[in-house]
């Protein structure tokens, strides 16, 4: 690995540390980066990781959602906002949510049938689904599903 600028491979050394530890979006190594080395240093170090595929904003918002998914499923709205805070952008992280996951109100509906009985309290379960990032039209049909059950 052959870098213009010295002060790269230090650069690079250092986000492998970060990446070894968690899995990490441009816009995050970018900012923990740029405190410590010059912009030429951080620029270089992300093209080489990400030529590399060592740094792929893609696959982390993949992964994140897939692992969102199940019992531990959590809303339309609080994905999108984990992932948007974490630099990537909200149309591609839609996208992915549209591909990759199930309708939030099937999503909704499993989960409910999982953690609560038949007779659990409405608000008790729009308070659980809301908590869980669920957006507020799943909430009210569901909520209303239930009551015609």
């Amino acid at each position: 690995m052959v870098f213009t600028h010295s002060e790269t491979r230090a650069a690079v050394q250092s986000a492998l540390k970060l990446l070894a530890r968690q899995d990490t979006t441009t816009f995050e190594l970018r900012s923990k980066l740029g405190s410590k080395f010059s912009q030429v240093a951080v620029d270089e170090s992300i093209k080489f990781l990400q030529d590399t595929f060592l740094l792929d904003d893609l696959r982390l918002a993949r992964n994140h959602i897939e692992s969102n998914l199940g019992k531990s499923a959590k809303g339309n709205i609080a994905m999108i906002h984990k992932l948007t805070s974490k630099g990537l952008e909200e149309s591609m992280v839609q996208a992915f949510l549209d591909e990759l996951a199930e309708p939030e109100i099937e999503r909704a509906k499993n989960l409910v049938a999982l953690k609560f009985g038949q007779g659990d309290q409405p608000k008790r379960i729009a308070r659980f689904l809301h908590s869980r990032g669920y957006s507020e039209e799943t909430i009210e049909s569901l909520i209303g599903d239930l009551s015609a059950d």
